[in-house]
């Protein structure tokens, strides 16, 4: 039998979401909910938590706002309309701005850079650098224009910024550094193919944005299935079934040398899904810092001043 969930557990996992959140939000006296709404499923998501985390706060007088920030860059039409049918059905208040002008401004200022990248990677121009890590790059740009949006509505409504991410996308390094990570992260540990969909459902998320193609509206390809060679179904499968045979996400590329086999998916897809998330390491690792004992240097206990 495949693994989902029942519509109770939907509730409970909710409850608990929405419960942690406003929790926090109490202990940090926050009071505004920030979020990027991008009309996909994430996002309705998140919002529908958000939203359950506000009732409960209202039945003991903590008051939350949710801000859903509609943020445009060269996005489909359907993308605006879904986020905007989200934000109503959740009842958060709606800020828009088009970043497509930003985005292109940004571009064009750093053409002599990108020129002097190319020259210093061996190429004639930037022309020549091969277009997949050029688009990458550049929808990086997008993802933190967008990023630097919610942080300054956060700042002005001494809010917080509420992540989008699911595990599924943490599993692949499959989101911008800078770009998609927020302050606190209601579905980070959910996964994308076998938990969203029955909680985006139970949540009364619109039809329309739970059939959607998922789609990260950087314009890199034609949706994540394309990114990433496979469904989200398929991208928990192999890694759950990996993690469960004694892969380390966060270990060496030798795992690649000893792969279980999954029955009805292709060995090729296994190895480039895995290898994708093992590669991806670094972004779960966070920014390294070197202690104070590997520069040599006395605890700050031991200090006197």
């Amino acid at each position: 039998m495949v693994y989902t969930l029942s519509k109770n557990k939907c509730a409970e996992v909710v409850f608990r979401a929405a419960t942690l959140l406003l929790k926090y939000c109490q202990k940090m006296d926050i009071h505004f909910l920030v979020l990027g709404v991008s009309g996909g499923l994430d996002s309705a998501v998140v919002l529908g938590i958000a939203a359950k985390a506000r009732e409960l706060g209202e039945k003991i007088g903590f008051q939350l706002t949710i801000v859903g920030l509609i943020l445009p860059c060269f996005s489909s039409i359907e993308s605006k309309e879904y986020g905007r049918a989200a934000i109503k059905k959740f009842g958060a208040i709606e800020g828009y701005l088009n970043l497509g002008s930003d985005f292109i401004a940004i571009d064009k200022s750093f053409s002599n850079l990108n020129e002097q990248i190319a020259e210093i990677l061996g190429k004639r121009s930037y022309r020549e650098i091969p277009e997949k890590d050029r688009k990458i790059a550049e929808g990086n740009i997008r993802a933190r224009l967008r990023m630097i949006t919610l942080r300054h509505i956060a700042r002005l409504l001494n809010g917080m910024v509420l992540s989008t991410d699911n595990l599924s996308e943490y599993w692949m390094g499959f989101w911008t550094l800078d770009g998609d990570v927020g302050d606190y992260s209601p579905i980070q540990n959910l996964l994308k193919g076998h938990e969203l969909y029955p909680i985006a459902r139970y949540l009364g998320v619109h039809q329309e944005t739970i059939d959607a193609k998922p789609d990260d509206g950087l314009g890199i390809s034609a949706g994540d299935e394309a990114q990433l060679g496979a469904p989200y179904p398929v991208v928990d499968k192999v890694i759950i079934k990996q993690i469960q045979h004694g892969l380390k996400i966060n270990g060496n590329l030798k795992q690649l040398e000893s792969l279980t086999p999954i029955s009805e998916v292709k060995d090729e897809t296994i190895f480039s899904l895995v290898k994708r998330a093992l590669k991806n390491a670094f972004k779960r690792k966070g920014p390294i810092m070197l202690t104070r004992k590997q520069l040599g240097l006395p605890s700050i206990k031991s200090l006197k001043l």
